[in-house]
């Protein structure tokens, strides 16, 4: 029987800003895993597509093509050049359909809950209707199946860690992570170097504006200290830059020396 490509792994899913990026980014470095973003792989997987006939080159959006075997094909690739290393899989494309239910957890706020995190998120109270969409397709998809459902309503960011470690229990710890330094940095260089190729990838196809140019971005810091949560905000320019660097060369300020 073939080997699942999530079976060096666990999945975190949920809707816009039930936290499921801040608290996969913290599991994996907590625990020496990969971070595996399905929204970081956007760009990488809609060039697939293009070239596959799947999508038109000149729409800019993601598509609504079949992303699931594109990230099954991406986590094989990672399990057959590292077998031995674990992965946190996150996205709103963490459904019941794709991940295992034994490996995976979902985070879901209330809908009043989750309006809140997005007002206090984008700073304004006229929400993209797709990111409230999401909240309900969602809740339709873990409907009558056995997932394991975490309400994050009211829980701080290291409640949920905890919720999702105590949910994950066996099957997290089993995954074998980075032990010494240097193993550390290049797992925390995976996740980064996926943000950068993706605004690379913006860059160069005009996706992004002047203003987009500047924004920064949060990238995990790579001193790998085994506390560190430290984040780097670096404008897309900075990261394509620093992800040619040898691991290790994105560093909060306080982990320079």
């Amino acid at each position: 029987m073939p080997r699942s490509p999530f079976a060096n792994a666990v999945l975190v899913g949920g809707p816009a800003a039930a936290g499921k990026t801040t608290v996969a980014r913290l599991l994996a470095r907590k625990h020496g895993l990969r971070w595996y973003s399905t929204d970081a792989h956007t760009q990488h997987h809609r060039a697939i597509a293009v070239a596959q006939g799947l999508h038109e080159e000149d729409d800019p959006t993601p598509g609504t093509f079949d992303r699931g075997p594109l990230i099954s094909t991406d986590l094989d690739r990672l399990a057959a050049a590292r077998p031995e290393a674990g992965v946190v899989v996150e996205g709103a494309l963490v459904t019941p359909s794709l991940a295992p239910l034994s490996r995976s957890v979902w985070l879901m706020p209330s809908a009043a809950e989750q309006s809140r995190r997005l007002i206090a998120r984008e700073g304004t109270s006229e929400i993209h209707h797709g990111l409230l969409y999401g909240h309900s397709l969602i809740t339709e998809q873990l409907a009558g199946t056995a997932a394991t459902i975490i309400t994050v309503d009211g829980q701080t960011v290291a409640e949920t860690i905890a919720a999702v470690e105590d949910a994950l229990g066996p099957t997290l710890d089993g995954l074998a992570g980075a032990r010494t330094r240097l193993d550390r940095r290049q797992v925390i260089r995976y996740g980064n170097r996926a943000l950068a190729e993706q605004l690379r990838s913006s860059v160069e196809s005009g996706h992004l504006d002047e203003v987009g140019l500047e924004v920064a971005r949060i990238f995990d810091c790579e001193c790998a200290q085994v506390d560190c949560v430290a984040t780097v905000p670096l404008r897309p320019a900075e990261a394509i830059d620093e992800v040619v660097q040898p691991p290790g060369s994105i560093r909060a300020v306080p982990h320079e020396a």
